[in-house]
């Protein structure tokens, strides 16, 4: 038999013993082989080799594998074999970076054309990412040296412009890339102040400020006020100003060339503002679709030969094509004002949430006009009648004096939230009309009817929600003293869509939420709030049935705050 064929029948055996896991019969046949091949036949020595090194990572040896395999690329440095099971061995001792060695030589010295460059490669680009993972995992650094920049940007734009402020401590790194990117390039803000703000510290935000969108500023020193009116006022970089919110009693920001800017948001809360100011403020920013005016001074009805006279010399209107979110809170009045407050809205109709607060009208107010509107607000408001729009879908009314509220044609069908906050219907023997037939009641998810003054309102509302006037409404949410364990089961027939429920200074005990529970299989969670009557009982007794009922006693401390505490 010749030396080649003994050898190719040696190295069957070995492969077969591996397969049969006989480790030590296959590494006494490659000994054989070896001593048969000599020194001359290169290529064979490297294959008997080769297969040695297998059966050595395969019986956890790689000490011996490595050294093996540095005998391969001895052999041959062009075979490209002995660098893949250089790094193989060096990758099983946990050595990435020497692995990454070897198969950097082995693209160096293997031809491109050889089968085993491609093996080289890939090991190599597998390995490197294996080392960034391990280095990114285990020594963290700055992400500015990892990251590619626009992730980082990414990642910070999810953050407030508080957290943005304490970056700029953290290194020079973060520093210089912070004060090059959007807010602080463009948003002049100090949000949450525990200090009036003082002029350094507004020199500091100005000089971060390159092309400012938005300014939110409240709590200003006079000096700052004034340093930042200046500024406002005579630089040129200014106009593509989108954001003006300015809660501070000393910065008059109807004085700055708001014309020039271009204003889409606007919310002044100064000391105190003139009606005419907001007249030509929402005049001279078209393009403005919210604006919020605190403290506004209507002017009061002056006398003239003992007559009458109106302060007005032409019907007041406020523009605002544009505008969807109008928000006005008036200085309190002692008499009604002498306005006509419909017409101020006739050319808004593209007009969607609506606020008005502490306003005294001895007109009609009709919004029928607003089709488009779907929010109204209104606090601490008098007039003897509204008309509202049947595109309503959220209605809030606190601590106001309605005499009569007019149906719509088609009663409301948007409607989805009421809010009746101590609603005082003056001058009628009932709840508002609008409650008994102008509202689509399927589409109400949410009720809220607090503090009310009249205990034959409080009974009226319990009978239309027992007679299923109120059977769409998911969230409710009552503050009353009509309430009573016999309404119980009204209550559970009437709600059918219930799904929470919070109740307020009430004497009703642990019988009517039972009754509730056991007809609705859609409550979920019942909170009670001052309602002494009912036992602790009825926690552990709910939650065996899915629902979650919390009693919690509402107190109020010196400071003022109501404070709740759950009992």
């Amino acid at each position: 038999m010749s030396a080649s064929t003994a050898i190719t029948q040696l190295l069957q055996d070995c492969r077969k013993a591996a397969r049969e896991g006989q480790w030590n019969n296959a590494l006494n046949l490659m000994d054989q082989a070896l001593l048969a091949c000599g020194s001359t036949d290169t290529r064979t020595r490297i294959t008997i080799l080769d297969t040695r090194v297998a059966v050595h990572l395969r019986t956890n040896k790689p000490a011996l594998a490595l050294h093996d395999a540095k005998a391969m690329i001895r052999a041959d440095k062009s075979d490209g074999r002995g660098y893949v099971r250089c790094g193989q061995a060096e990758l099983e001792q946990g050595n990435a970076s020497a692995a990454l060695e070897w198969y950097e030589h082995g693209i160096k010295r293997v031809s491109p054309s050889s089968q085993y460059f491609a093996t080289i490669s890939a090991a190599a680009g597998s390995t490197r990412e294996q080392i960034r993972l391990d280095t990114v995992n285990s020594r963290p650094v700055d992400p500015m040296q990892t990251l590619p920049i626009e992730l980082v940007q990414k990642f910070l734009s999810l953050l407030p412009y508080r957290q943005h402020i304490k970056m700029l401590r953290v290194c020079k790194a973060w520093n210089r890339l912070l004060r090059s990117m959007s807010p602080l390039t463009d948003t002049l803000a100090f949000p949450s102040p525990t200090k009036d703000i003082n002029t350094k510290m507004l020199h500091a935000a100005l000089r971060r400020l390159t092309r400012p969108t938005a300014v939110r500023v409240d709590h200003l020193q006079q000096a700052a006020s004034d340093l930042l009116a200046d500024r406002m006022r005579y630089w040129q970089n200014w106009q593509n100003l989108a954001v003006l919110e300015v809660e501070d009693k000393r910065f008059a920001a109807w004085n700055l060339p708001l014309p020039k800017f271009d204003l889409r948001t606007i919310k002044l809360h100064p000391e105190s503002i003139p009606f005419a100011v907001v007249q030509q403020i929402l005049q001279d920013c078209p393009k403005l679709e919210t604006a919020i005016f605190s403290q506004v001074l209507f002017p009061s009805r002056p006398q003239a030969d003992g007559l009458t006279a109106s302060p007005f010399p032409h019907i007041p209107v406020l523009h605002g094509d544009n505008l969807r979110q109008l928000h006005i809170s008036a200085r309190p009045l002692s008499e009604p004002m002498p306005l006509n407050i419909t017409n101020l809205f006739d050319r808004m109709l593209r007009l969607e949430s609506l606020g008005l607060a502490k306003i005294w009208s001895g007109f009609s107010f009709d919004l029928r006009h607003l089709k488009r509107l779907q929010h109204l607000s209104l606090r601490d408001f008098r007039t003897p009648e509204i008309s509202l729009p049947a595109s309503l879908k959220s209605l809030e009314i606190f601590l106001s004096s309605i005499v009569a509220l007019v149906e719509p044609t088609d009663s409301f069908p948007r409607l989805q939230s009421i809010q009746l906050e101590t609603f005082k219907a003056v001058g009628c023997e009932s709840l508002p009309d609008f409650l008994f037939i102008s509202i689509a009641t399927e589409n109400i998810a949410k009720f809220t009817w607090m503090g009310t003054t009249r205990a034959q309102y409080e009974n009226m509302l319990c009978h239309l929600i027992e007679i299923g006037r109120f059977k769409g409404v998911r969230d409710l949410h009552l503050q009353t003293g009509a309430l009573s364990d016999s309404l119980g089961p009204g209550f559970a027939t009437g709600l059918p869509s219930l799904e929470t429920l919070v109740i307020e200074e009430s004497q009703i005990t642990g019988a009517f939420i039972s009754d509730l529970i056991e007809a609705n299989n859609k409550l979920h969670k019942v909170t009670l709030v001052q309602c002494p009557k009912v036992s602790s009982d009825i926690v552990a007794w709910s939650k065996a049935r899915g629902v979650h009922v919390k009693r919690l006693n509402s107190t109020k401390e010196l400071t003022g705050k109501r404070v709740i505490e759950e009992i």
